[in-house]
């Protein structure tokens, strides 16, 4: 009796992930055609599935009912109820005098980013605790990762594959990252690093050993040739050595650790002479250049300049929801443009949603010792470093870097009594 208990739970956990990376598949599938816009052929189909998975779950339980009431009493969601509703009224006051896409982009916005980082916890029932929910979504991203990056390792190699209305072919603009059915290797380096967090969860929960697919994954960052995914990987992980007892000799071992990796990986370049793929993939961009129209430091100078070249009615409550993006393009970094579009008050809420969220969740730790709070502020860090870096909140498109961030503020506002109860 026990054993088939045992099993009937599995096939559920199971088929659970099954539905969660067939729901980031219609999501994040995307490809491109060479002088046409990237085209994103399951999108409306995902997020139709996304709504009716939530409804489903959220409905069927009364346990999921009385969770959704309990973090929207949180204060970090208050605040990100408020930047929400600012975007949408925003979005509505250009409509009213200029029928534009922007009230169409912020429903878009505003449908993913409620709904898709939701559906875990309405997953919650009599059947499945807290804990099996965060295992269960970490092994969906676990293995969906593994499989976009097989599948783009394959790609690059020029074997493309054709499924219906899907094309999944390397792009005639980055002949040397890997990207796969993402579209684009950012975009592929964000789902990665969410993945390698949690795998750093289920270590801790499950205390097995992932160490093949970790070095998988990191590779899978390296051959993408995200530098912004490097980078906040490392952020998050380094924060999560002050969630533990700060020990010198853990921070010594930890920069011991990465000048081995970056000494290994310089000898093996000479050794291998890789040199000139190493800077086609990583270097041979206008970046640095600060008359490159497409330069991080082109970009954000000027964002900075429109937002303080303004009227003092626009720097307090912006020019408008996606204006930057509508008259120059995306500001490579959220937080600027956030300021720029909805002005200085929205960009203070967006930095405080970060701030309040990381302290919530440490503070939580400390006294739970709850492994889900460190989790949820590893991901709180990724998403928004690698914000700082790219424009994906707000955007229409779902992204797997707004997708930790926003996941990871939920988790934090979960009190700890709801935690240990919903625990079994």
């Amino acid at each position: 009796m026990l054993l088939s208990r045992i099993s009937k739970k599995k096939i559920l956990h199971n088929f659970v992930i099954f539905l969660f990376i067939l729901l980031f598949v219609f999501l994040s599938t995307k490809y491109k055609i060479q002088s046409e816009a990237a085209i994103r052929p399951l999108y409306s189909l995902g997020l139709l599935c996304s709504i009716i998975f939530f409804s489903w779950y959220l409905f069927r339980s009364s346990v999921s009912q009385k969770l959704a009431v309990s973090m929207l009493l949180q204060p970090q969601i208050l605040l990100f109820s408020i930047l929400l509703t600012y975007i949408l009224a925003s979005s509505i006051f250009i409509y009213t005098f200029q029928p534009v896409r922007q009230l169409q982009d912020t429903l878009y916005f505003i449908s993913w980013i409620t709904i898709i980082p939701l559906i875990s916890f309405y997953l919650v029932s009599n059947k499945i605790d807290l804990k099996e929910v965060f295992i269960i979504l970490s092994k969906s991203i676990i293995y969906y990762a593994i499989l976009a990056t097989i599948l783009a390792l394959i790609v690059i190699f020029n074997y493309d594959f054709e499924i219906g209305p899907v094309l999944i072919s390397q792009s005639p603009y980055l002949p040397f990252r890997i990207h796969g059915s993402l579209g684009e290797p950012t975009a592929l380096a964000a789902l990665l690093g969410t993945a390698l967090i949690a795998i750093y969860y289920l270590k801790n929960e499950t205390e097995k050993k992932y160490r093949f697919t970790m070095f998988l994954l990191l590779f899978g960052i390296f051959a993408a040739g995200s530098r912004n995914g490097i980078v906040s990987i490392m952020a998050a992980f380094f924060m999560s050595i002050f969630f533990e007892t700060i020990k010198v000799k853990k921070i010594v071992i930890f920069f011991l650790i990465m000048i081995f990796i970056i000494a290994l990986s310089a000898g093996i370049i000479y050794a291998l002479n890789l040199d000139e793929i190493i800077y086609k993939i990583f270097f041979n961009r206008p970046d640095f250049d600060a008359n490159h129209r497409f330069s991080r430091i082109y970009t954000w100078t000027y964002t900075i300049n429109e937002i303080f070249n303004g009227s003092i009615f626009q720097f307090f409550f912006g020019n408008g929801a996606y204006e930057l993006r509508r008259s120059f393009g995306a500001a490579y970094n959220s937080a600027f443009e956030i300021a720029h579009d909805f002005g200085i008050f929205m960009f203070l809420i967006f930095i405080s949603l970060f701030l309040l969220s990381i302290q919530a969740g440490y503070t939580k730790y400390k006294k739970s010792g709850i492994h889900a709070y460190k989790f949820a502020c590893m991901l709180i860090v990724y998403g928004f470093s690698f914000n700082m870096f790219m424009s994906y909140f707000p955007t229409f498109w779902f992204n797997f870097a707004t997708w930790s961030l926003v996941i990871g503020i939920w988790i934090t506002a979960v009190p700890t009594k709801m935690m240990i109860k919903l625990k079994k």
